[in-house]
């Protein structure tokens, strides 16, 4: 049975049929699902590549074996070595089209033509990662707060075994890592009617559409959507800003305005939640070192 399956990935993998120019995939994980919306026009490559991993079943019962908080989360090891082949299967590389910003998606790479089937999640605006040729091929549309509630306990530590988790896949990252995250399926969804994408079967986080209202998302931004979250969000700010830490976005250059001018205690003024919705949308909530 495994065998058959193995054949039927590569076939999938391997088939030179390019995708759809924008296709929506489902990701559950047992802390909640996530929607990623890709758009073949930033990377043809690897939008193609993406599709053919995710019909093949590749990403299911697989680990998140790197997330840092604030930085990224990374998953495409396969979770039985029988799948381990199509981790050799090396693609050519995209021109980076679009920026590596908040909730974008693209693959690792070690070099030129290196990206094989490990993708990753920015957390943060990782637009430094554009210059190393790193090319977002979809974003994170729904479910931020799924990706961002990823474990993050052990940081970069995971990727000091990688000939371990190559080799054994799940089987050593459960002995060795037993908290990582799973991803326990990735499954292309299609539009519902009144637009945007429905995934079924989902344990949280993309229950509804996103993209223009309703789930954890502001005109698609994966931003938050109501007043609670958004003064969640604030005061996440505003304890980063008591810390010394910077981030780009104009209302938290606002409370820091605030903080100068003494008033302390942290926001919560309604009409400086609402404003933080427009602000937010236009330039995203981005931590900076």
């Amino acid at each position: 049975m495994q065998l058959a399956a193995l054949v039927l990935a590569l076939q999938a993998v391997t088939s030179a049929e390019p995708g759809p120019s924008s296709y929506h995939v489902a990701v559950e994980t047992d802390r909640g699902t996530f929607i990623i919306e890709v758009q073949r026009a930033w990377a043809p490559v690897g939008a193609d590549h993406f599709y053919s991993l995710v019909r093949s079943g590749f990403y299911d019962n697989c680990k998140v074996f790197r997330a840092v908080r604030r930085f990224m989360v990374q998953f495409g090891i396969a979770g039985a070595p029988s799948f381990g082949s199509l981790e050799r299967e090396a693609i050519l590389d995209d021109q980076p089209r679009q920026s590596n910003g908040y909730g974008t998606v693209s693959f690792a790479m070690s070099g030129p033509d290196s990206r094989t089937t490990q993708v990753f999640v920015s957390t943060r605006d990782n637009s430094y990662l554009d210059a190393m040729g790193f090319a977002p091929f979809g974003v994170v549309r729904e479910g931020m707060r799924v990706v961002e509630s990823l474990f993050t306990g052990y940081g970069e530590e995971p990727m000091q075994h990688n000939a371990e988790m190559q080799r054994e896949g799940n089987a050593y990252l459960q002995r060795a890592f037993p908290r990582l995250s799973s991803i326990l399926s990735a499954r292309l969804v299609g539009p519902r009617e009144g637009g945007g994408a429905r995934a079924t079967g989902n344990r949280g986080g993309a229950e509804g559409w996103y993209g223009g209202g309703g789930g954890d998302g502001v005109g698609g931004m994966g931003l938050p959507s109501s007043l609670q979250e958004s003064n969640e969000k604030l005061n996440e700010l505003w304890e980063d800003r008591q810390r010394g830490e910077r981030t780009s976005s104009p209302l938290s250059q606002g409370l820091g305005r605030l903080m100068r001018f003494g008033l302390g205690g942290g926001p919560s003024q309604q009409k400086v939640l609402q404003a933080s919705q427009i602000m937010e949308a236009q330039d995203g909530l981005y931590p900076v070192d």
